[in-house]
């Protein structure tokens, strides 16, 4: 279901807690030195993932979201680096050969 999707915190005592919903189909998380949180969604449409679906959203400390990569083709696999850099893995269910690793630089553009 499109927006169903929620991420959660697990405290040391075994709870959870939403921390924040809206997405569809959350694949991976990840953090920057500036602890905003990236969350890779495979499709944001619904139904099966769609090629240029996929995308990046970008939560700041505030909890202002916004789009920050878009277009990707059934990502499925997000990292931040030792670099400063994010890695994403985009076609990932692409035949042999034809995968990507998009490396992100630009972090700071918005």
């Amino acid at each position: 279901m499109p927006g169903g999707a929620a991420i959660q915190t697990l405290s040391v005592g075994g709870k959870f807690t939403s921390y924040t919903g809206g997405f569809t189909t959350v694949l991976g998380l990840a953090f920057d030195a500036k602890r905003r949180l990236y969350v890779l969604e495979v499709s944001a449409a619904p139904g099966f993932p769609a090629p240029g679906a996929g995308k990046i959203v970008r939560i700041n400390a505030s909890g202002q979201r916004e789009d920050f990569v878009t277009g990707l083709a059934v990502p499925n696999g997000i990292t931040m680096g030792p670099d400063g850099a994010l890695y994403v893995s985009n076609f990932g269910a692409a035949p042999p050969g034809l995968g990507q690793i998009l490396r992100i630089t630009n972090l700071t553009r918005f």
